[in-house]
């Protein structure tokens, strides 16, 4: 019974073809849907705030959120464990239908209070994996269907560092946003920086930095990340 539930929440939610491996055993469907509902139960407890959601989400334990009222979580959403999601910022964050953030994530628009960060957008059914350090200083878009390995980071600005008699942390930012197209497959461990675009379709391999603009439906590796081909 419990399978046939879950197999049927799953494909109505997430993928209508989806079917659970024959080795998934009872003991661990149970064990699932508990975590569901503890994760369904906390988000319950969350929405007497001004949280806007356009459903049911789940929420897992340990998970910081500031400032409800810029932040809006798509239907079926997911936030792991030991999150902090900040939304604080000239437009706020949003976290579209059935995406997910993984555990020890950061997704915070401002990290101070002087000078506010624009925004950060994520799509609908985008999987981000654990450990993200995403920042909304200069405004971060990343698109619908896009997958991300764990230990990514965005970061949509620079320091200013041209004169040498003040100290670098005293002069300042220079701010670009960073888009991120749909359908995307961003490896482990990449680093997009400042005023990157990543066209559509395209695949950035695992360690790399992405320093320039991607053209669609190329795959790029590499420190800086240089283009391989296309999958054209």
């Amino acid at each position: 019974m419990i399978r046939l539930l879950l197999t049927r929440y799953l494909q109505k939610s997430k993928d209508q073809n989806f079917s659970f491996d024959d080795q998934v055993t009872t003991k661990v469907l149970l064990t699932l849907f508990l975590k569901k509902l503890s994760e369904l139960i906390r988000f319950n407890l969350k929405s007497w705030s001004s949280l806007k959601c356009g459903g049911v989400a789940f929420i897992g334990r340990r998970v910081v959120f500031e400032n409800f009222h810029l932040m809006v979580l798509g239907k079926n959403a997911r936030v792991d464990n030991n999150c902090v999601i900040g939304a604080l910022g000239k437009v706020g964050l949003k976290i579209g239908h059935n995406s997910s953030i993984g555990v020890f994530s950061r997704i915070i628009v401002s990290s101070g209070l002087q000078n506010l960060g624009e925004y950060i957008c994520i799509g609908n059914n985008v999987g981000v994996g654990g450990y993200a350090n995403i920042g909304g200083s200069g405004g971060v878009s990343i698109g619908d269907d896009t997958i991300i390995g764990p230990y990514f980071s965005a970061h949509p600005e620079n320091h200013i560092f041209d004169n040498l008699d003040v100290a670098i942390r005293l002069q300042g930012t220079k701010r670009a946003a960073i888009t991120i197209e749909e359908n995307c497959w961003i490896g482990a461990k990449v680093t997009v920086l400042a005023g990157v675009t990543i066209g559509k379709g395209s695949i950035i391999g695992a360690g790399a930095v992405v320093t320039k603009s991607i053209p669609e439906y190329s795959i790029a590796v590499g420190n800086p990340a240089t283009i391989l081909k296309t999958r054209c």
